[in-house]
């Protein structure tokens, strides 16, 4: 078997400094920094492949005057598959920001906790406020999952529902002491197949919410501790009509029937910081 392959990689990198406010009006109007990195691939062989494939990447801020800030990534493929996946390979986000409000828009990603949402992509928008004071918020929506068919002539894909699912984050600082409260939801959309999947694949809509709660305590003067506790919910078929036999904690977020099940997640960590002259 011949096989040729040639990679062509091309990277261009542009920088520029940030800007005070009182800057405004000295210097111009628009600046930018980031990077722009492309590969692309040359095949001649026996596998059922496209015979050039390319990969763009990139990562761009645009400064507005000194103040907003316009963050902008994106990658993109031409590279065929042959066949759907639940999560997008080619993505584009955008999060401007101005002051302490930061937005995200397109296919982004955020965190909350480990136990709540911890950096997964989804397409849709969110937003953190971050005021110079002791109150915080992040929230979000979108989707998370696309649908994808079961085919019979490629049967090692595996099918998804398409998922959506929001959530919010709000803490409070009370100088030494400082809480917060984590809320998030996800639910397959059941009619987003039109393929029937056969039983033995055990495929079924689902629907998730969970709940925590973080605190951080300052002991000494270089000492903390943090906690956090976490309660989730499961569904592991939302088709099942049947009830439980008693109301879970979550009963009152989570639609709930037989085949719920909870868990619970703790954490504590202590942080010090040792220092010493020698």
């Amino acid at each position: 078997m011949n096989k040729k392959l040639l990679f062509i990689l091309i990277n261009l990198t542009f920088a520029s400094y940030g800007q005070n406010l009182d800057q405004i009006g000295k210097v111009p109007l628009v600046r930018y920094n980031g990077g722009i990195s492309a590969n692309g691939i040359f095949y001649d062989g026996a596998a059922n492949r496209s015979p050039f494939t390319y990969f763009v990447t990139g990562n761009l801020n645009f400064n507005i005057s000194g103040i907003y800030n316009i963050p902008l990534s994106f990658s993109y493929t031409n590279q065929d598959f042959g066949f759907t996946t639940p999560f997008k390979i080619n993505r584009l986000s955008i999060s401007p920001s101005y002051k302490w409000v930061t937005t995200h828009i397109g296919d982004v990603s955020m965190s909350f906790s480990p136990y709540t949402l911890n950096g997964h992509q989804f397409t849709g928008g969110g937003v953190d406020l971050t005021p110079n004071g002791p109150f915080k918020i992040s929230a979000l929506y979108g989707r998370f999952l696309r649908s994808t068919e079961f085919n019979e002539d490629n049967p090692q894909v595996i099918p998804a529902y398409e998922r959506f699912g929001f959530g919010v984050k709000t803490s409070y600082d009370f100088n030494k002491i400082s809480v917060g409260l984590i809320f998030f939801s996800a639910k397959d959309d059941e009619n987003s197949l039109e393929n029937p999947v056969p039983t033995t694949l055990e495929f079924t809509p689902q629907e998730n919410t969970v709940v925590s709660a973080e605190a951080s305590f300052s002991i000494f003067e270089k000492a903390k501790i943090n906690i956090e506790y976490a309660l989730s919910g499961v569904t592991e078929d939302t088709r099942i009509t049947e009830s439980r036999t008693s109301n879970g904690a979550l009963s009152f977020l989570l639609n709930e029937n037989l085949s719920t099940n909870y868990f619970n997640a703790f954490n504590a960590q202590f942080d010090t910081l040792l220092a010493m002259d020698l």
